[in-house]
């Protein structure tokens, strides 16, 4: 039987957590009987554009970066890209592809599932839109608890999956004896990765022998390169870029910061658990379901929070690798690759059946 095609419909492949959540569920086989289409609004250059393009049908709309000037010219061309293509199934995840998705259902006929990753909107506007056009999406796919329950306040009731983009892989932990304390994501402002280094600055741990590392890229880049600059921590402070293995640098009891204004899942968070860290975050989103305060992570509530926690962990009142292996139990326990894939499963099965 000739297999039907199936679009999955993305802003851009930047190295973020939507886009490489994409390319899991994609390899881990969500769409393994149908022929599928990557279709993505603008090029990017990426690793990761490079791995979807080796592996699946890879379309680029616009060789431009991405502009929301451009939405009407997107459209177009995605009208005439599903006219040839007609897919049965179309996935779309980030706010202009899910818009222009609910666009084309109006004038096509396929099954339409929005991948929501988002808990809040910085921009009203967009909110407002994606809840009046909700009615046009058959599937919701969600990855966290808390992003379904924002679904749900959003007036949205039909039919949901919750799909954490997040299974264990580690089976040992790195033995490194370098101290380190860490962040990892984009660099942007939600995450206050500003403060998050003038506090540990502040504690005097980069004074004892511990190093702060900053893996993401992003528009606060070069605020942390000037900071780090005019106080002469070159040698205490690394930038290091977008790293997809860091968890490789990490040893066993290292300590990562989370200090978001909000988050849904935290994949980082959970990475830092599975590589046995001690987890200093602020308990939004989802890390307050899987965090246990002292148990294993620590609840920051403000950057003085912050701030007291630091200081006790060269003094052993924060058994941090202690803290770390109770965390790489947890999310061993909850987050196994065997339940990931059973829920993967199940969502592939209704898929296929209603299509």
């Amino acid at each position: 039987m000739k297999k039907k095609n199936a679009i999955y419909l993305i802003n851009s492949l930047k190295e973020r957590g939507a886009e490489i959540g994409m390319e899991l569920i994609l390899n881990q086989g969500l769409l393994k009987k149908f022929n599928v289409f990557v279709v993505v609004l603008s090029k990017t250059n990426t690793n990761l554009e490079k791995r979807i393009a080796k592996r699946y049908n890879l379309i680029v709309l616009k060789k431009e970066n991405f502009s929301n000037f451009h939405l009407l010219n997107y459209f177009i061309l995605l009208l005439k890209l599903f006219k040839k293509l007609k897919p049965k199934l179309v996935i779309s995840s980030l706010n202009q592809s899910v818009l222009l998705s609910r666009l084309l259902k109006l004038f096509k006929n396929f099954l339409l599932v929005n991948f929501e990753h988002s808990t809040k909107f910085r921009n009203y506007f967009i909110y407002i839109t994606l809840k009046i056009t909700d009615f046009l999406c058959n599937y919701f796919i969600v990855d966290s608890y808390q992003t379904g329950k924002f679904l749900i306040k959003r007036g949205k009731k039909n039919k949901k999956f919750i799909l954490p983009l997040f299974f264990t892989k580690i089976k040992k932990f790195n033995m490194i004896k370098i101290k380190t304390i860490y962040c990892v994501g984009e660099l942007t402002q939600l995450k206050n990765h500003l403060d998050i280094l003038k506090t540990v600055h502040k504690s005097g741990l980069l004074h004892r022998g511990f190093r702060l590392v900053f893996f993401g890229e992003g528009e606060f880049y070069s605020q942390l390169e000037k900071y780090i600059f005019k106080n002469n921590l070159l040698k205490k402070v690394l930038l290091s870029g977008f790293e997809k293995k860091w968890q490789s640098k990490i040893g066993l009891g290292s300590i990562y910061i989370s200090f978001s204004d909000y988050e849904g899942l935290s994949v980082s968070t959970l990475q830092a658990m599975e590589a046995g860290s001690c987890c200093l975050v602020r308990p939004t989103g989802e890390i307050k379901l899987y965090v246990k305060n002292k148990q294993n992570g620590i609840f920051i509530n403000s950057l003085k929070s912050l701030e007291k926690n630091l200081i006790k962990i060269p003094s052993k009142k924060i058994d941090s690798i202690s803290i770390g292996k109770k965390a790489y139990d947890h999310v061993s326990f909850y987050y196994s690759k065997k339940l990931f894939q059973k829920k993967l499963n199940l969502i592939s099965y209704n898929l296929e059946k209603d299509v």
